[in-house]
């Protein structure tokens, strides 16, 4: 028998991953690193490998929100085990407004360490299942739903 999530509501660490969503869409880099661990791991898509500690995470965050302004639409947010795990879609815009490629669903593992976000995971596009997609927000962009 597979896993079966159900939303969870009023968890501290699900109002934390909530938070960070948001923080993380207002470009609040304090805000976001308030949330997270001295040496939380967190992942570089582009470079293909981690970023390791709030400073890191800072100079990675400056650096790519500068040229972009991200929006990650936000679905459930689930207590897997020891971990919280979101479903959005994730979206970029370019500093003219323009969308930067297709909105891509994903799938992000958030562990703890006591109260603080320790690691974020996030799963590529191709490996989010079915069954997880059918739980995914309705993709919308800023100039209405995605086609």
């Amino acid at each position: 028998m597979g896993l079966v999530w159900e939303p969870v509501m009023g968890c501290d660490r699900v109002a934390r991953v909530r938070s960070a969503y948001e923080r993380f869409n207002c470009k609040d880099i304090d805000g976001l690193l308030a949330l997270m661990t001295g040496d939380v791991a967190w992942p570089d898509i582009a470079e293909g490998e981690e970023r390791h500690g709030r400073d890191a995470l800072r100079r990675y965050l400056t650096d790519v929100l500068a040229f972009t302004t991200p929006l990650a639409t936000l679905g459930d947010v689930f207590e897997v085990g020891d971990a919280v795990v979101a479903l959005a879609y994730h979206e970029a815009y370019g500093d003219d407004g323009r969308l930067l490629g297709p909105p891509r669903p994903v799938s992000e593992r958030f562990t703890f360490r006591g109260e603080l976000i320790d690691r974020v995971e996030l799963t590529s596009p191709d490996q989010v299942s079915d069954a997880v997609r059918a739980r995914l927000p309705q993709g919308h962009t800023r100039g209405g739903p995605a086609t």
